[in-house]
């Protein structure tokens, strides 16, 4: 896995292998999240469960197939702008891991695993702090590879 990180992306950026799948990935989710979103509000609990569930896992499979491998390496080599300092990434990184811990718990409170008082509350939470993540993760990808 490590050595995609040395192949060239194929959406046309400056990008690695590692890093457009992982953009395709959380885009994907991201859809999937604001469609969840849709869902819940039209009162179809069981597609919303589905849908997501396999938001929550594409963004687990993004974070640890993906994205850890190319945080380890050197942001400098990326070309990182003073627009973009490396706290910036490791804030992203960082809100991004308890955001993804967080996704994990709401599903299982969703599937009953937990209880919870208001789990629409959560839901909602849970799903603007995915929004805000990987809108700011496209925002990173696109100032480090464009």
């Amino acid at each position: 896995m490590l050595s995609l990180l040395n192949i060239p992306g194929f959406l046309g950026t400056k990008a690695s292998m590692l890093s457009d799948i992982s953009l395709i990935l959380c885009a994907i989710s991201l859809v999937l999240f604001i469609l969840g979103a849709v869902q819940a509000r039209s009162r179809k609990f069981r597609q919303h469960k589905v849908t997501q569930t396999v938001a929550i896992i594409l963004v687990f499979l993004a974070i640890v197939l993906f994205m850890a491998p190319v945080y380890t390496q050197d942001y400098e080599a990326a070309g990182t702008t003073p627009f973009l300092p490396n706290g910036l990434v490791a804030l992203h990184a960082g809100l991004g891991g308890l955001t993804l811990l967080y996704g994990i718990y709401v599903t299982l409170v969703g599937y009953n695993v937990f209880h919870a008082k208001n789990k629409k509350l959560l839901m909602q939470i849970a799903t603007v702090l995915f929004i805000i993540v990987n809108i700011s993760g496209i925002v990173i990808y696109l100032n480090l590879y464009l």
